[in-house]
Order: structure tokens, then sequence, then C-alpha cells
């Protein structure tokens, strides 16, 4: 077998990170470098890597059918100080970090108040501070929003885990941190534009009951990054006739609602990981209950950061449906975060304008039952069609996004931009920062996501 004099440690490096080899000056020959593994049988494994800060990388590694090479790997990768990327150094080397910054602030006075209200917060100790993430699949999955509150709860208190939703006993996907558990039979309804039928969970989900009498329980996940303990829980849903009875002593029980839309609120002596609630309505011939979502508060002062994604989602859905609103009231946020725009451009053509307009109305709709409130819009990632082609629509989506951002005066953070926009996504498959649809980030791709943005937030507020 023929091979080269050169630093294995460097071989290392560049195959670990899977480097384009052959247009890199620092090699003298590609054909050395093919000459030196044209024997190999390799077989491309993913591992993960704890590593200092628990960080946790995700690297390429070889399985060798020459048991002295692979011993020769080993060697210069841990003991001849081939350097091990942290997560700061890849995430240097994917982003432009010179957009990653919340823009129109100047022209935002509701992004004004909501930082000075931050900031007593920060100062006092005192009060807590609601913020909205509305979104599409990448925010359902829960990976970038869970490192958000993560780093949101860190610096500023936790005043809950705030609103969650089954996903799980609807068939589809959801945030890790929390169980759900039923011995009763339940039907999912994922929202669309021909509902008729009640109002619908900002989840983009109804959970309906198939008897008068239910159980459902949920469990914070032990082991999961940050637990959320609760000592009161906020059912949503649309029977005025519903009647709750708790595995756990409560204090009271509240009753609130009009309309279809309705909040039952349970108040507990102590902090709980878990709880199980049976759950009874006295007629469900004229209305089967419908759970549109549970909220999970400790009372405590800080940050309640809620999120809710739908897979799928578009602005042409939320423009078009207002069922959501009151619920979104409910919450009473300080600041929205909308996250779409992905599905608008993904296969299907854009016509600037009319996203544009869609987007607008979702604003004043909005803006119209919560005229107070912060409203800032996010850019969608880079992604490929068929796992190869770079999607045009994305940058007119990304345009539209912010033209309407722009007219409406409210704040805007480019994601798009900050991920190095177009064919970026390949450059974040590379450090195993996307899904293999390479429409969809990583975990790890999109807790780093998770920290940018938070990183941009924390920028703008402090301003």
């Amino acid at each position: 077998m023929q091979t080269s004099n050169y630093d294995y440690s460097l071989l290392c490096k560049y195959y670990l990170l899977n480097l384009d080899i052959k247009n890199d000056k620092n090699l003298r020959s590609p054909n050395e470098f093919s000459y030196f593994f044209e024997d190999f049988l390799f077989v491309k494994r993913v591992i993960y890597i704890n590593c200092t800060y628990n960080t946790r990388l995700l690297f390429r590694l070889t399985k060798i059918k020459y048991l002295n090479v692979k011993f020769v790997f080993l060697f210069y990768f841990f003991l001849l100080g081939f350097k091990v990327l942290g997560q700061g150094d890849i995430s240097k080397s994917v982003i432009d970090s010179s957009k990653n910054m919340i823009q129109n602030v100047q022209n935002d006075k509701h992004w004004i108040l909501f930082a000075q209200k931050v900031h007593r917060l920060k100062s006092e100790r005192k009060g807590t501070i609601t913020i909205v993430q509305l979104g599409d699949s990448h925010i359902q999955g829960g990976y970038f929003t869970n490192k958000v509150r993560e780093l949101l709860n860190n610096q500023y208190g936790v005043a809950g885990r705030g609103l969650v939703f089954p996903y799980s006993l609807v068939n589809t996907n959801g945030p890790e941190d929390i169980k759900y558990y039923s011995s009763s039979k339940w039907t999912g309804q994922k929202y669309n534009l021909n509902i008729k039928d009640g109002k619908t969970s900002i989840a983009g989900y109804n959970l309906w009951a198939n008897d008068t009498s239910v159980e459902l329980s949920f469990a914070l996940k032990q082991g999961s990054d940050t637990l959320f303990p609760f000592n009161g829980v906020v059912l949503y849903h649309n029977n005025p006739s519903l009647q709750v009875h708790c595995s756990q002593k409560n204090q009271e029980i509240l009753n609130t609602g009009e309309n279809n839309f309705y909040s039952t609120r349970l108040i507990f002596n102590t902090l709980l990981n878990s709880v199980q609630l049976y759950l009874s309505v006295s007629d469900t011939a004229k209305r089967r209950l419908a759970i549109y979502g549970i909220e999970l508060v400790n009372r405590k002062p800080g940050i309640v950061y809620h999120s809710m994604g739908s897979n799928g989602t578009t602005y042409e859905v939320l423009s078009k449906s207002i069922d959501y609103l009151p619920m979104l009231k409910e919450l009473h946020p300080d600041c929205i975060v909308i996250s779409l725009g992905t599905n608008d451009a993904y296969r299907r053509p854009v016509d600037t304008l009319m996203l544009k307009k869609r987007i607008t109305s979702v604003i004043d709709d909005i803006k119209k039952e919560l005229p107070g409130t912060c409203i800032l819009l996010t850019t969608p990632g880079d992604h490929l069609l068929d796992k190869q082609y770079p999607n045009p629509n994305l940058v007119k989506a990304q345009s539209a996004i912010i033209q309407a951002a722009r007219e409406e005066n409210c704040v805007f953070w480019d994601f798009f931009e900050v991920m190095g926009g177009v064919y970026s996504s390949k450059k974040w498959a590379n450090h195993g920062l996307m899904y293999k649809d390479m429409v969809h980030l990583s975990k790890e791709g999109y807790q780093l996501e998770g920290e940018l943005f938070f990183e941009a937030l924390q920028r703008a507020i402090e301003k």
C-alpha cells in the first residue's frame, strides 16, 4: 500500500470534519490523499462525543479493516494535539455573526417597552414576562425553543414551563421534556381551513375525547436538560360543563370562558413533576370535549416562554383563521414570535406581494386583539430541495417577511442570513447540524439556532 509522508493528525482532522480535501492548498497533491485511503473499507458511522462544557459534537468516524492504521488514527487524534472543535468554534465557522441581531428595533415602540420590562424583571426580580412563539415543524419538535427557554430562564428566572400539548396522543412528534399517558381513547385533529367544529389550539391540533369521562396524565421527563416543576395547571378546552378531579391534592379549581373557548385552572399546594387528571362532561351529544392545550405555571418571578408549532403550517393558514386568537389573548403575551415561511416557500411558487399581504393580515389580527404586544418575525433558515438543490423561493419568502415587518413597524430576526444565506445548509450539514432531509436541522443544529436567537435577543434588550 502506498502512503504519503503527511502529518497524520492533519489527515485525521480533514477526514473527521469531512472537509473538501481536493481544493485545499495545504495538501501537496490530492493524489497522495487518495493513495493513503485507496485500500481501506469505509463504513460511515455517526457517534456523539461528550466534550468539555457538555457540548455534544457530531463527527464522522471510519471503521478500517487495517487495525494498525486504525490505531494510528486514534493515537494522532487523542495524543498529538488534534483540536476538538467546541460548539462555539463550530458556530463561528458556519454562521454570519455580523447578521445575528434583532432588526428594526428603533421603529418598534412595543419592543422598547418590552425591553424595559425585561430590565425591571432582571433588577427587581418581581413579576412575570410572557413570550409566545408560534411556528411550524421547526418549532413543534421543541429543540430550538427548549434551548431558548433554558437560556432565558437561567438569566431571568423560571415562571413555569408554559404551554404544552399532548402531541403523542395525536400521533405526532413534540418536545421530549414532557411525557403523556392516557388509558382513554382520544381522536386527534390537525387544524385546516375546513374545520367548522369549535375553535382551534394555537398548537394547530385539537385533542377530542371519545367518551364523557376520560383520564389524562403527564409528567416531566427525568434526565431532560431542564425540569420545570409546577404548582398550577390551566386546561384550555371547549366545554363549559367540564369537571376536573385530580389524584394530587389541590386548593381550588376555577372555570372561565365563553363561546367555545374555556379555561379551567387548578392550583396545588406544592410543586409537582407529574399529575393525573380525570375529566368528565355532562353531555357530549351537543359538545364533545376538545383539549386545546395545557399550561404549566409555578407563580414565581421570571419568564414564561410558550412555544407551539404545527407541522406544515403556513402564513396562508394563519391568515385565514382567527380561531387561535382567544387562546393567544388568554396567555397575556408581552412578546409574540412568529416563525413561519418554510412551508410557504417549499415546492410552491412564491408571490412576494401575496405572501407579504398574508403576513400583514396575521400581524393586523394580532394587533387588533393585543394592541400593546410586541411582535417579532423570524425568517426561515436555508434548506435544499431533494437534498441537493437550493430553493430560490426562500429568498422571496425572506424578502416578504422583512418587508412586512418594516411596514408594520415590527422587529425581526433574519435567521436566513445568520445561517449563511443560499446553500448554507450544505455547510451546516458538514458539521452535523442538518437532519438527513436537508430541510430540518439536527438536534444540535436547533440548539445552536436557539443559542444564536438568545444572543440576538440579549443584545437588543441591552441596547
